[in-house]
Order: structure tokens, then sequence, then C-alpha cells
């Protein structure tokens, strides 16, 4: 279960020159690391630290890269930390269930960056038409 969420760092650009014609926009979530986390309301060996990074590419004409840390509520937290150390992974309820917040905490950060930034929001967004 998901307990806490930031950011620690976020890093924007655009390069206007290389903005024209058709933009390949890619959006990446990644797990970085796994930490233990001692929080004392929950006892021992209970709370792990996901770090993760989001980028989101668009070829030459910029990037926004995002960082961050979910504090995750675990069974056993050793046993976790242990598979991370000699595999890196997570378990796969796991796994899925931090990338899909990565990606909605993210991908609605990286809409409103890349406004700010003149750059293609990442996603498409649904047109409203007209019936006939």
């Amino acid at each position: 279960m998901i307990l806490g969420f930031n950011f620690t760092s976020i890093n924007a650009y655009s390069d206007e020159k290389n903005l024209s014609g058709s933009l390949d926009v890619n959006s990446v979530p990644s797990i970085d690391d796994v930490v233990e986390k001692k929080l004392e309301f929950l006892g021992e060996n209970k709370s792990i630290g996901i770090k993760f990074i989001f980028t989101t590419s668009y070829g030459k004409a910029g990037e926004i890269i995002q960082k961050g840390e979910i504090i995750y509520q675990v069974q056993d937290a050793k046993k976790i930390l242990k598979k991370w150390k000699d595999e890196k992974k997570l378990d796969d309820d796991i796994t899925l269930n931090v990338l899909n917040f990565i990606l909605s905490k993210c991908m609605a950060k990286s809409v409103d960056l890349a406004d700010t930034l003149r750059l293609p929001p990442p996603l498409q967004f649904p047109h409203v038409v007209k019936n006939e």
C-alpha cells in the first residue's frame, strides 16, 4: 500500500529551434532504487522507499525528468530489499501498483510542465467534434 509520495527533483527544458515538424514524444517510468524506510508507527520491517525516475523525451526538442520517492507499506521489508539487491526486481503486484501510481502523478505534472515550456502534451487529449 502506498503511504506517501514526493518529488525530489524536476528538470525540464525545451529547445525552440527543434520544435518544428512532428515530434516523437516518449514517456518512461522506471524504478531507480529501493531502500529501507523506518516508520515508527508501522513497527520494524514494514516499509520501504521506492525511488523513481520519470522521463518524458521530445527528442532534440526537449525533455522533462522527474525524480521522487514513494513510501510503500509491506509485510516483510527485508525480503523485498534482498530481492531488489540480488535481482533489481520487486514483486509483480508492487511493481504494477507503483508504476501505475508514478504514471498518474508524473503524467499530470508533465502535461503542466510541457505547457509551460511550449512543448506538446505527452498524451493525446480527446477532442469534441460536431455531429453531422
